[in-house]
């Protein structure tokens, strides 16, 4: 006796027996063979696969030694660039150094002849006898430091330079107190103090030109004015100390070994101070041998860089320091400091 049929008990008899099924209708249409097949020839196994990975490794093999090869090539390119453009810069130095010492030269001419500078008379009058020693005193003064003038707009500085010249020959007392000397040559700068000009630019020109050198000439009762180019940095003295030069190769008091490395920077520093020291006496020595602001001259002219000359007293290089002169004259910044 056939019983009615249960839907739900078929229904799960389906869905239970779905899978299987499907695995029967697979094989039969040969579908999973041929999918294993194609996965194989895309991922070998076996020994497709280790023949694969020794291609593998092999090519990753080759492709670093590649690599290595070209670093190498490069490096030894970039050595041997560095090493001609050594031989380039040797061969190059004594040229440089040549070319150096060529350009130094000019400018100790363009110094010597005075080149693109002009002697200015601020006072005329009677000049010094001939035999009257030139003095020239080794430190160099500050206009703002030497005078009150202006002092009620906060002292001189490169713009009110006329002003510190008017009152340096408007009185003799004046003259006497920057170029006490009846023949001397004396270097005031405007001034040394920190001063705001409103912005960086503008304090950075001002500082310059409140460093440019003015240089005093006094002969008798005339004075001459001489200024010089921002690029000739007098330093704070234009004759040099007595032990200048000795103290430089000296560490403590004790002298340094000759030959040593400290010894040899020593000469370098000296040669190069006694270069500066010299393009200063050539500004003088041409002042005395190409104008008319130190005539008359003793028989036999003036050479400032003569040891004959010096010796017998027709130049004196006054280091003031040493003779203790000059410092005890009173100065706008010690009042201040007061």
């Amino acid at each position: 006796m056939r019983h009615p049929p249960d839907e739900k008990a078929d229904a799960a008899a389906f869905w239970t027996n779905r899978p299987r099924r499907a695995a029967v209708a697979g094989r039969q249409s040969g579908r999973p063979t041929a999918l294993r097949d194609a996965m194989n020839e895309i991922v070998p196994t076996g020994q497709a696969a280790i023949d694969a990975r020794a291609e593998a490794a092999k090519a990753h093999a080759e492709t670093a030694a590649a690599h290595l090869e070209l670093q190498r090539q490069a490096d030894a390119a970039k050595a041997e660039f560095r090493a001609k453009m050594a031989e380039i810069e040797a061969a190059a130095a004594p040229v440089k150094a040549e070319l150096n010492r060529l350009a130094e030269v000019e400018k100790t001419i363009d110094l010597y002849l005075g080149r693109d500078e002009d002697v200015v008379l601020l006072r005329d009058g009677a000049p010094a006898p001939a035999k009257t020693p030139l003095v020239i005193r080794s430190t160099v003064l500050y206009a703002d430091e030497e005078s009150l003038a202006l002092l009620d707009r906060g002292g001189v500085d490169f713009r009110s330079m006329g002003d510190f010249l008017d009152w340096l020959v408007s009185a003799p007392e004046n003259l006497d107190r920057v170029a006490p000397d009846q023949r001397c040559i004396v270097v005031v700068k405007p001034s040394r103090q920190g001063r705001d000009y409103g912005d960086a630019w503008t304090n950075a020109t001002a500082m310059a030109e409140n460093e440019r050198p003015h240089w005093i000439i006094r002969n008798g009762e005339r004075v001459y004015l001489l200024v010089t180019g921002g690029e000739l940095n007098t330093g704070a003295r234009i004759v040099p100390r007595v032990d200048e030069f000795t103290a430089m190769f000296t560490d403590r008091g004790v002298l340094l070994e000759p030959g040593s490395a400290a010894w040899v920077r020593a000469e370098s520093l000296a040669d190069a101070k006694r270069r500066h020291f010299m393009r200063l006496m050539l500004v003088i020595q041409g002042l005395v041998d190409r104008s008319a602001c130190l005539l008359p001259q003793p028989d036999g002219g003036l050479n400032v860089m003569s040891l004959a000359a010096q010796d017998s007293g027709r130049v004196i290089l006054l280091d003031e320091e040493a003779k203790a002169l000059g410092d005890s004259r009173p100065r706008l910044r010690d009042g201040r400091q007061r």
